[in-house]
C-alpha cells in the first residue's frame, strides 16, 4: 500500500500533517513487526501523502507481522478509513482483499471494528480504494469454504457415488454455523474446520452446499461450493483434447495456465508422449517460451503453461490407452486465469472426438498456488451432457424461406428436436416455418434427471411483395429492409452504425436477387458526425453481395465486408494522410481484387472532408481532416454507382471512376447460391474513432448497364488548398480507349504547345492532375489522343 487515511464525518484526518497545512496535525507511526518503519519501503511511507512512496512487506502478516497503527496519547475519532495501491499492484496483484481492522488502548487486547472479506478493491496502481465504513455491528466473515487440500493431502469435488469427501471453511465474528446440504436441512458445525468435514453427498447428482455463518450480533453470511458424483468409468484412446469453458476471472477465451496435467490407469500414471496448444499464445511448435504446453507433462509444479488464448491442449499417448482419471496442478500465480470449467474429448485420429468428461460447474480449483486438484474419476455415464452448438442460418425469414438449424451436443444418449428425436448427435435440420416457431434442442443422458435445452427463435413475416430496390429514402422501409446488429432506418436514413464506439452494423433487401447478368447500383453515401471533434472520423462501410452463412443476419466485419462468399466494395473514411483515409477497394472476401484507391486524390473528384475549429490564438482545436470521406452532418451525401457484368466492374464516385475494369464473376468467387440469386447489403464498423455511416438512398437496377464513350474531355476542376480560394491543382478528366495513348499538353498563347504527360489508354475515364500551376495570367490544357504503335 501507499497510503492509509482515515477520516471523520467525511473529513480526512490530517495524519502527520499531510495535507501541509499544520492544521489538525494527527500525529502517527506504524510497525510491521521487525521491520525498520524508516526503510524505503517501511510503514511510515503510508502516511507521508504520497502514493509514489509505498509500504511493502514480502512476508505474511502473520501473528507478529500485522500492520500496527499508534497514534500515541491523542487517538482521534473516526468513522472510516482507506488505503491506496501502490506502483505495482496492477502487475503483482499485492493489493489486500480480506483483512480485520481492530482497536486496542494498550496494544493487547484488541475489540474488532471492521471485517472484511475477499474485497473487490481496485486493481489501479496509485490509486485509492472506494472507502469503508466502520460499521454498527460488525457481519460474519467466511474467509474460505472449498474441498479441502493441503500440498500434501486432499479431496478432488468430483468423486464416485457412494464416497464421502471433506469440506473445509474458516470464518471469522460468528458464534453460529450451519451446514446445508441437498437435503435442505441446517446442520450445524464447527465455526471452523480447517482439516475438513465428512459429506456423503447422493449419487449420480451435482450438489451444492451451502455454509451460513451467523454473528453473536445476528448478521449472517454465506458462501456455496459444489461437488458432483459420477458412476465413472473408463477410456480408451491415443489422444486426449481438454478444453478450458470458463476461467475463474471469467469467460473463454482469456488467460488460462496450469502447471500440471496427469492421467492414471487405477493408481497408475499414464505416460505422456506428446502434447500441443495449436492456436494458443504459446502455441507455435516453434515457440522459444518457458510456459509451452510441454511444461504440463514433466512431472514439475515449478514450471507452467500458459496461454492468452484458452486454446485446447491435446495429449498424444503414442498409442491407444486406457485411463479412468485425471487431476491437475494450479500454477505459480494469478489465480484468475485457473480454468474452472473444461472438457474433455477423446479420439484415435484426431478428426473424430468423443466428449468423455463435461465440468459445467464451477469447480473449486484450490485458490493456493502449485496445488493440486487431486485425483478427479472419469464420470463415465454420468457425465452431464453438453450442447456445443445450436444455431440457424436465419433468424428471420419470410413466408416460403427456409432456416438451417445446426446442432452438436456432447455426453448425451438421445437429443430431440421440438419432441422429434433425432438421428446423430451432430447434424444439420433444414425448416421452413409458416409462423414465426421457437425450436428446442432437448439432450438427455442415462443418469441425468433433468434434460438440457436450448432454443433458437425464428421470426417468420408476411412477403411485402417487393422484386427490386428501389428506395429514394428509407422513410416507408419495414420489413423489406433487414438490419442487424446496430444497423436500424431513422428519420427515413438507413443508419449502418451509430455515431459511437465499437458499433457493428449491417442491413440488406430482405430477399435475394439475381444479378449474375449484370446490375448497375446507385446509392447515397453520408458518412457523418454532427460537430468537428479532435479525432479523425472512423471507419467506413462496404456494399455487400453475398452468399455467406447467416444470410440478412449477417454483420460482417465492418468497411471490408464478409470474409467470404461474398463481394465486398470497401468504402474507409479512416486514417491521418491523404492516401488513407478515402479509400475505395473491391475484395472477394479478405482478397483484394482491385489496388486500395485514394478517392481523395483521384483525379475530378472533390472530397468535402471535416473542417478545421481554430482557438482564439489560431491554433487547430478540432477537425483538420480535409481528406477523410466523412463529412459534416449538414453536408450533402456522396452519389455512388456500380457498374457490374460479369468480368468487369466500375465504381463511380460523383460520376467519377475511381475503380474500373476489375475482372471479377459472382458466381465463380461464391457470392451467389446454386440459381444465382445472392443477399444484396451494407456492413459497417466504428471502433475508437467514430462517425455516422449512412445510406440515403437506394437503388439496383438488373442488365447490362456498362458504357461506351467517345474520346471527350468528361470534367476539369481546379482544387484549392483546406481552407484558400487560390488553385494549387487543374484536373482533366476525360474518355478513353485502351490502344490509343493520351499528351496533356499546355499552352499559354494557343499557338505553342507542350507536352505535360502521356498516358496510355484504357476502356473508360482517364484522369490527371496539373499540381503545380504556372505563374502566368493564363494557361491552357488539351488532351490529344493517338493510336499507340503496336509492339513489333
Amino acid at each position: 500500500m501507499s497510503e492509509f487515511t482515515f477520516s471523520y464525518q467525511g473529513t480526512l484526518l490530517n495524519l502527520n500533517n499531510r495535507d501541509g497545512t499544520g492544521v489538525d496535525v494527527v500525529t502517527v507511526s506504524a510497525t510491521s513487526g521487525t521491520q525498520d518503519p524508516a526503510a524505503a519501503e517501511g510503514t511510515n511511507m503510508l502516511f507521508d501523502g504520497l502514493t509514489t512512496t509505498k509500504w511493502f512487506r514480502a512476508e505474511a502478516l502473520v501473528t507478529g507481522n500485522e500492520l500496527v497503527i499508534d497514534f500515541g496519547t491523542a487517538p482521534p475519532t473516526f468513522d472510516s478509513y482507506n488505503f491506496a495501491n501502490a506502483n505495482d499492484n496492477a502487475t503483482y496483484i499485492r493489493t489486500p482483499i480480506s483483512w480485520t481492522l481492530a482497536g486496542s488502548d494498550d496494544g493487547t487486547d484488541w475489540i474488532p471494528l471492521d471485517v472484511r472479506s475477499n474485497e473487490a478493491t481496485v486493481r489501479t496502481n496509485y490509486a485509492y480504494q472506494v472507502g469503508y465504513d466502520i460499521p454498527d455491528a460488525i457481519p460474519p466473515v467466511i474467509d474460505y469454504f472449498n474441498s479441502y487440500s493441503t500440498d500434501t493431502a486432499g479431496y478432488s469435488a468430483i468423486m464416485l457415488n457412494g464416497s464421502s469427501t471433506y469440506l473445509a471453511w474458516v470464518t471469522g465474528n460468528t458464534s453460529v454455523v450451519n451446514l446445508i446440504g441437498p437435503s435442505g436441512t441446517p446442520i450445524s458445525v464447527p465455526l471452523n474446520a480447517e482439516t475438513g468435514y465428512a459429506v456423503t453427498p447422493p449419487s449420480n447428482a451435482t450438489s451444492v452446499y451451502t455454509l451460513q455463518a451467523i454473528a453473536p450480533s445476528g448478521g449472517e453470511e454465506t458462501a456455496t461450493a459444489t461437488v458432483r458424483t459420477v458412476v465413472g468409468g473408463s477410456s480408451t484412446y491415443q489422444y486426449v483434447r481438454y478444453t478450458p469453458m470458463k476461467r475463474r476471472g471469467g469467460t473463454v477465451p482469456g488467460e488460462v495456465q496450469l502447471s500440471e496435467f496427469q492421467f492414471f490407469n487405477g493408481s497408475s500414471q499414464l505416460t505422456v508422449s506428446a502434447v500441443s496448444n495449436i492456436g494458443g499464445s504459446n502455441g507455435d511448435p516453434a515457440s522459444t517460451s518457458t510456459e509451452t504446453a510441454a511444461s504440463l507433462i514433466d512431472n514439475n509444479t515449478a514450471t507452467k503453461w500458459y496461454d492468452g488464448n484458452s486454446a485446447p491442449v491435446i495429449f498424444d499417448f503414442g498409442t491407444p490407452q486406457t485411463f479412468d482419471g485425471y487431476r491437475f496442478a494450479t500454477g505459480n500465480d494469478a489465480a484468475s486465469r485457473d480454468p474452472i470449467q473444461w472438457t474433455l474429448e477423446g479420439s484415435n485420429d484426431q478428426s473424430t472426438w468423443t466428449m468423455i468428461e463435461n465440468v459445467d460447474f464451477d469447480y473449486p480449483v484450490p485458490l493456493e498456488r502449485n496445488r493440486s486438484s487431486y485425483d478427479i474419476p472419469l464420470p463415465g455415464s454420468s457425465i452431464s451432457p453438453r450442447i456445443v452448438e445450436f444455431t440457424g442460418s436465419a433468424s428471420e425469414i419470410f413466408v416460403g424461406e427456409s432456416v438451417t438449424l445446426t446442432y452438436s451436443v456432447g455426453g448425451a444418449t438421445s437429443v430431440s428436436l421440438n419432441g422429434e428425436v433425432l438421428p446423430a448427435f451432430s447434424g444439420e435440420v433444414v425448416v421452413t416455418p409458416t409462423v414465426s416457431t421457437t425450436y428446442t434442442l432437448t439432450v438427455a443422458t442415462a443418469t441425468s434427471t433433468e434434460a438440457l435445452t436450448a432454443s433458437f427463435d425464428v421470426v417468420v413475416y408476411d412477403d411485402p411483395g417487393l422484386d427490386g430496390i428501389d428506395y429514394d429514402d428509407f422513410a416507408s422501409a419495414g420489413a423489406d429492409i433487414r438490419v442487424a446488429g446496430s444497423a436500424e432506418v431513422t428519420d427515413g436514413v438507413l443508419r449502418l452504425t451509430p455515431d459511437e464506439g465499437s458499433q457493428s452494423g449491417a442491413a440488406y433487401f430482405y430477399k435475394k436477387l439475381n444479378g449474375t447478368a449484370g446490375f448497375e447500383m446507385t446509392f447515397g453515401l453520408h458518412l457523418n458526425i454532427d460537430t468537428p471533434v479532435a479525432l479523425p472520423p472512423a471507419d467506413g462501410i462496404a456494399v455487400v453481395i453475398h452468399n455467406a452463412d447467416g444470410g440478412v443476419s449477417n454483420v460482417g466485419t465492418g468497411e471490408t465486408g464478409i470474409a467470404s462468399n461474398s463481394l465486398n466494395i470497401m468504402f474507409k473514411s479512416f486514417d491521418f494522410t491523404a492516401i488513407n483515409s478515402s479509400v475505395v477497394q473491391v475484395l472477394s472476401g479478405t482478397t483484394a481484387l482491385s489496388q486500395a484507391t485514394s478517392i481523395y486524390q483521384t483525379p475530378g473528384t472533390e472530397i468535402i472532408g471535416i473542417p478545421e475549429v481554430l482557438d482564439s490564438a489560431g491554433n487547430v482545436v478540432a477537425g483538420g481532416y480535409p481528406y477523410t470521406l466523412a463529412t459534416l452532418s449538414t453536408e450533402r451525401a456522396y452519389q455512388v454507382r456500380i457498374v457490374y457484368v460479369p468480368g468487369d466492374l466500375d465504381v463511380y464516385f460523383d460520376g467519377i471512376a475511381v475503380i474500373q475494369n476489375v475482372d471479377v464473376n459472382l458466381e465463380d468467387i461464391g457470392a451467389t447460391d446454386e440459381n444465382g440469386f445472392s443477399y444484396f447489403g451494407f456492413t459497417a464498423r466504428t471502433g475508437l474513432y467514430t462517425e455516422n455511416n449512412d445510406i440515403v438512398d437506394w437503388k439496383v437496377q438488373m442488365g447490362d448497364f456498362t458504357e461506351d464513350h467517345d474520346f471527350g474531355m468528361m470534367k476539369t476542376i481546379y482544387k484549392t488548398a483546406p481552407g484558400s480560394d487560390v488553385p494549387t491543382d487543374y484536373d482533366l478528366v476525360w474518355y478513353g480507349h485502351s490502344g490509343y495513348s493520351y499528351d496533356v499538353e499546355y499552352t499559354s498563347d494557343l499557338v505553342n504547345w507542350s507536352p505535360l504527360i502521356t498516358i496510355d489508354g484504357l476502356d473508360g475515364q482517364l484522369g490527371y492532375s496539373v499540381q503545380s500551376l504556372p505563374d502566368t495570367p493564363m494557361e491552357f490544357y488539351r488532351v490529344v489522343e493517338s493510336e499507340s504503335t503496336p509492339e513489333q
